[in-house]
């Protein structure tokens, strides 16, 4: 927050304990601290990820494996590597629609909103921020922000397309940063940067041309 100008959440999520279906058992019958049943169970963690000293904090005697992406971790959950890891509620809801031998615990170990970033303390970046909480706001109001959610996490494959249409550009362009493996926020399919997060801008970008 010292360096980067955030917008309103895009997305209300948290963070989850993932494992095999079979060992997360029934939701209805699962507490609010069910994760400390995995405390002392083999942990996976995504190398450098934020999930790190949250897994060191919450499951402080579990043994501790290293990955270099999401899937790695499902394979390693699905070859018995490794018990369980820590991930974002979207990410698991959406590994789990794709895999039933995996499932989450949907009861949070903590909350964590997502927002997008932008440049701080430029006339522009403010200009730019207010005017993306004033689409975020009118989209969510339409319901557009919830059919959205649905499309990128429990939508069909086949629908999880990007239609870019005409860009006028006549405010000028946008340069984004976004990462190119994080499902399903923005990544590549069929050599197309797609997304939850890469169509929400391109709805942004047509909206104020």
């Amino acid at each position: 927050k010292k360096v980067i100008d955030f917008s309103d959440p895009i997305y209300k999520g948290g963070v989850v304990l993932m494992g095999r279906t079979d060992e997360i058992g029934p939701q209805e019958e699962a507490s609010g601290e069910a994760y400390k049943d995995f405390d002392g169970k083999r942990a996976g963690i995504r190398t450098g990820s934020s999930f790190e000293p949250i897994t060191f904090e919450y499951f402080a005697n579990s043994e501790y494996s290293y990955f270099d992406s999401d899937s790695d971790l499902i394979t390693a959950i699905n070859t018995n590597k490794i018990d369980f890891f820590l991930t974002d509620e979207p990410v698991a809801a959406m590994e789990h629609i794709q895999q039933s031998s995996v499932d989450y615990l949907h009861e949070p170990i903590m909350d964590d909103d997502y927002h997008f970033g932008f440049q701080k303390d430029t006339e522009r970046s403010e200009l730019l921020q207010s005017q993306f909480n004033e689409f975020l706001a009118k989209y969510k109001s339409e319901g557009k922000l919830d059919e959205l959610k649905y499309k990128w996490i429990e939508g069909e494959e086949s629908k999880k397309v990007i239609d870019v249409g005409e860009l006028t550009c006549e405010n000028g362009n946008l340069i984004v940063a976004v990462l190119p493996d994080n499902m399903p926020f923005s990544y590549t399919a069929n050599n197309q940067l797609v997304g939850y997060a890469v169509e929400l801008t391109l709805e942004f970008a047509k909206e104020y041309d």
